[in-house]
C-alpha cells in the first residue's frame, strides 16, 4: 500500500484552488517501490524510467497543477532517471521541465551537454529529446513541467 494524501490550497484572489497531492513509497513493499515510483513519475512528468541499486530506494513527492503547468517537489534516495528515445517517440505532448536542485546534487545530460547541479542550481530539459539524470545521493528537487507552447509565448528561444 502506498502513502497518498491530498490537500486543497485556497487562494485569496478567488482563483481556482490548487490541490496538492502527496505520494510516497512509505508503506510499499521494498521490492515494489521502484515499480510504484516509476508509475508516479510518469503520471506526474512524462514517460521516463527511474532505476536505483538495491532495495533501499525511498521517495516522496508533493505535486499540484497550476494552470496548464505542474509543479512538484520530490525527495529521494540515490537513483538514475532516463528518458529514452523510444519513450520520446511515444509521447504526444511537448514540455519543458525546469529542475531546481533543492538539496543534494545531480548530473544532468541532454544532447551531449552535461550540467552538474548543486543546491540552488537549475537546468531546463526538453521532453521531445532523450535525457538522463543521476542522483548519487539523497536529493530534493523542484520540477516545473510547462507546455512548450506556453513557454514559447513568453520566451522566444528557451533552449538558447
Amino acid at each position: 500500500m502506498s502513502d497518498i494524501s491530498t490537500h486543497t490550497v485556497e487562494h485569496s484572489t478567488g482563483a481556482k484552488p490548487a490541490t496538492v497531492h502527496r505520494l510516497s513509497t512509505h508503506g510499499v513493499l521494498p521490492k515494489l517501490r521502484l515499480q510504484y515510483w516509476n508509475d508516479v513519475v510518469c503520471s506526474t512528468f512524462t514517460e521516463q524510467t527511474v532505476d536505483a541499486p538495491g532495495t533501499q530506494f525511498g521517495a516522496e513527492m508533493q505535486r499540484a497543477n497550476v494552470g496548464d503547468m505542474r509543479m512538484a517537489v520530490a525527495v529521494s534516495t540515490g537513483s538514475q532517471v532516463t528518458r529514452s528515445s523510444s519513450q520520446v517517440a511515444l509521447s504526444r505532448e511537448a514540455y519543458f521541465l525546469l529542475h531546481l536542485q533543492l538539496a543534494g546534487s545531480s548530473s544532468n545530460r541532454q544532447d551531449g551537454r552535461e550540467a552538474e547541479l548543486r543546491t540552488g542550481d537549475f537546468t531546463l530539459f526538453d521532453s521531445t529529446r532523450p535525457y538522463r539524470i543521476a542522483f548519487d545521493q539523497n536529493t530534493s528537487i523542484l520540477v516545473l513541467r510547462m507546455p512548450q507552447a506556453t513557454v514559447r509565448r513568453v520566451i522566444a528561444s528557451p533552449e538558447g
